[in-house]
Order: structure tokens, then sequence, then C-alpha cells
């Protein structure tokens, strides 16, 4: 049907799954995935019901307006797919359902925070032992700052396998992207700002490759890139954003044969709507839409040698592109997650 939205659609160990979302539920459901054989065949239908779920006022409302973050799907390499949708509950969190290669579904699980907490919680990668999600836990669901960790979820059983601190000292880590390049060590490029900051207002000081033990959490950091200390010399963020808020948007991070590294990414800013502060003006409880966009600018290439030291940045020109957050109030990982979606 015409109106059917096909949300995403991976291939993995000679199997080719399909996720969808109907309004119309003529499938039954408005979430669920198919699984085909390389010849067409339908080897399984998975449903998600997020009536199952228990449901609260607010988490009902935030996953209405900004369950696309939260959500996503991947393949886990020689097991299957997984499928992660927000929670409606109160106390936040996702719903994880893992998906095996027969089609069927192998278990399906919440994870969320304790009665009176929240969770906001997001998924940053897969390996075949491991799911890995970014954690923030706050005090209640008004609460903008809280304690962030890196959990690891066992792709066989859905049970927790760590929940790791991702502030280290006086600085605060946020993944944007992980990547496997092969040697078995996967990689980790997250963005770095001050612990002491509220998490949410938190501006970032730079940006961290490391590399992640996905059995037990421990990140090894590679080296921290401060704007002001390691990047100063091939990148003036002020020059580049025009402003002091400004942020890079890691895509991807690629590995030469000689050891070099190239980081892959965009300049974006947060800036204000004029749509969006109308309408907060116009609205009687102030609520009606974010008075807060991202703008996105220029690409980048940012050459560092195999000794991690930064020593090109080129710049690909483009036109200045904008969007509107879904609130006003969302973690620099939180809007790379907006942006790609």
């Amino acid at each position: 049907p015409k109106d059917l939205v096909l949300r995403k659609a991976f291939y993995e160990s000679e199997r080719l799954f399909f996720s969808f979302y109907d309004e119309d539920k003529r499938e039954g459901y408005k979430n669920f995935v198919k699984v085909l054989d390389l010849k067409g065949k339908e080897l399984g239908l998975v449903p998600y019901d997020p009536e199952k779920v228990k449901t609260g006022m607010y988490g009902k409302a935030i996953a209405a307006q900004m369950g696309s973050m939260y959500e996503g799907f991947a393949n886990v390499e020689g097991k299957g797919y997984v499928c992660v949708y927000q929670s409606p509950a109160k106390t936040g969190g996702v719903n994880v359902q893992m998906i095996g290669l027969n089609g069927r579904l192998k278990w399906e699980k919440n994870f969320t925070a304790e009665k009176g907490d929240r969770s906001d919680i997001y998924m940053i990668g897969s390996t075949p032992n491991t799911l890995l999600f970014f954690r923030l836990d706050r005090g209640g669901v008004m609460k903008q700052d809280g304690e962030i960790f890196l959990m690891g979820i066992d792709t066989d059983n859905g049970k927790e396998r760590f929940t790791k601190s991702l502030e280290v000292g006086e600085i605060a880590y946020e993944p944007m992207l992980t990547k496997n390049i092969g040697d078995g060590k996967l990689k980790v490029v997250s963005s770095m700002t001050n612990s002491g900051s509220k998490f949410y207002k938190a501006t970032p000081i730079g940006i961290s490759i490391g590399e992640l033990n996905d059995m037990t959490g421990e990140i090894k950091r590679l080296k921290d890139f401060t704007f002001q200390q390691d990047l100063n010399t091939v990148l003036d963020m002020k020059s580049e954003t025009k402003s002091e808020e400004g942020y890079l948007k890691a895509h991807d991070l690629c590995f030469m044969p000689d050891g070099n590294m190239i980081l892959v990414g965009e300049f974006f800013r947060r800036t204000v709507s004029a749509i969006g502060v109308a309408s907060k003006f116009l609205s009687s409880n102030g609520r009606a839409s974010s008075a807060t966009q991202a703008t996105i600018g220029d690409m980048f290439l940012l050459r560092i040698n195999k000794d991690f030291k930064a020593t090109a940045l080129e710049k690909v020109d483009k036109d200045k592109e904008r969007y509107s957050l879904p609130s006003d109030v969302m973690s620099i990982g939180l809007i790379i997650k907006w942006l790609n979606y």
C-alpha cells in the first residue's frame, strides 16, 4: 500500500530484514518486522505492540513527540536483528526486541529507571556479543541533569552485561559513533563536555577516540582532542560555527593502510527558531513547539596521523540546513541522532 512506511532494511547472513509502520494496521499491528530468505520466502513476522507496556502521562507524551530519536534498528552479525522502541512509561527507558535469523522473536525486554526516577536510553551500536546503549538517569522527568552510563545487553538472552559510568574525572563522554574496522577492536568516537556542567546545556570541549571492550564496557581512551589545545592549530570552533556553542557531528572514522585516520563530519550549532519562538509566545501554556533549531554548516575531513595528532582540516562548502528540534532540552548525542534520522 502507498502509505505503508518501510522504516529500515538490513541484509544479514543470507536473510533480509524489513521494519514497517502501518497506521491502518492492515497486518493487525502498527509496528511489525518481516524476515525473508533470498528467494523472497517469508520466514517470520514479529509485531511490536506498545499497548502492552505500562504508560505514564509524561512518558507517553515524550514517546509520541521524540520517539524516533530513542528508537533504532540494527543487524547483529551472525545472530539476527535488534529493534529498539521508546517506552511510553513515565520512568522512560526502551523496549528491546531481539529477532533471530529464522524471523522469530528470541527475547523481548524493557529497560527503565526505578519508580520516581527516569532513564533516557538510546542505542549507539551492536556487536555479535553485546547491544550498546547510552543511558542518562535522572531524579525525575523534569530534571535536566543526571548520571550518564554506557550499558551493555547480552545479545543471547537480553540480560544486562554491564553499566559503566561515562564520567571520568572532570570530563563526561557521550558516544557519537562506533565502528569495527576488522581488527577485533571496536572504535568509539565521543563528544566531550565538562562533567560539572548541566548535562543538557553543556558546551562541548572536544572529541575523544577510544577502543571499547564490548564484554566489559571498558573504554581505552586513545586520544582526547580538546578544541583549545589539541585542535587549535587546524580548527577554530568559533570561526567555523560563528558561536562558542559549536558542535561537531561525526559521521565516520576512516582508517588508512598506513595507520593514519580521517574523521568525517559536519559542523552544527544550536540556534533560535523564529517560528518556534512565535509559536511559544502565542501558545497559552508555552509548550506548542521547541524554540530551538539545529543549523548544519559545512562538511569536514579531519586528518589525524597514527600518533593521534591532528594534522589538517579540509572543508567541503555547502548550503546551510536548518531543522527545528523536538525539544529545547536535548543532549548532543540525541541531537545528532535526530539529525541523522
